[in-house]
C-alpha cells in the first residue's frame, strides 16, 4: 500500500509540475505575442504617420489650391514665357536680311537675349 502511496503522490507532484510549467509557457507566450502586438501597432503608426504626409504632399502638388501646385504652375509658366521670348527673337533675327549667315543670327540673338531670363 505505501509503495501505492508513493507511486500515487509521485503522479500528482509531476502533474502539478507539469501544470505549473504549462502556465509558464503560456504566460511566456502571451507575453511575446503581446510585444509583437505592440511592436506591431507602433509600427502601423509610424507607417500610417508618413502615409499621411505623402498623401498631404501628393494633394498640395496636385490640387490648384495648393502651395506646390501654385509654385510648379508659377515656374512652368516662367519657362514658358521664356522659350516665347527666344522663340520670337530667333524669329526676328533670322528674317531680317543683313543676318544672312548663321554667324550673324547668333549674335543677333546674343545680342537682343535679355540679361537673366524669367
Amino acid at each position: 500500500m505505501r509503495n501505492l502511496e508513493a507511486v500515487v503522490d509521485g503522479k500528482r507532484r509531476l502533474y502539478e509540475t507539469s501544470k505549473m510549467i504549462l502556465i509558464i509557457v503560456t504566460c511566456i507566450a502571451s507575453i511575446t505575442i503581446l510585444g509583437m502586438l505592440i511592436n506591431g501597432m507602433a509600427t502601423l503608426q509610424t507607417v500610417t504617420a508618413k502615409t499621411n504626409t505623402l498623401t498631404s504632399v501628393l494633394v498640395d502638388c496636385t490640387t490648384p489650391h495648393g502651395d506646390c501646385y501654385k509654385n510648379a504652375n508659377r515656374r512652368q509658366s516662367g519657362t514658358v514665357k521664356a522659350i516665347n521670348e527666344v522663340t520670337i527673337i530667333v524669329s526676328y533675327c533670322s528674317m531680317q536680311k543683313q543676318y544672312d549667315t548663321e554667324d550673324k543670327i547668333k549674335k543677333c540673338v546674343n545680342d537682343r537675349m535679355p540679361a537673366e531670363l524669367p
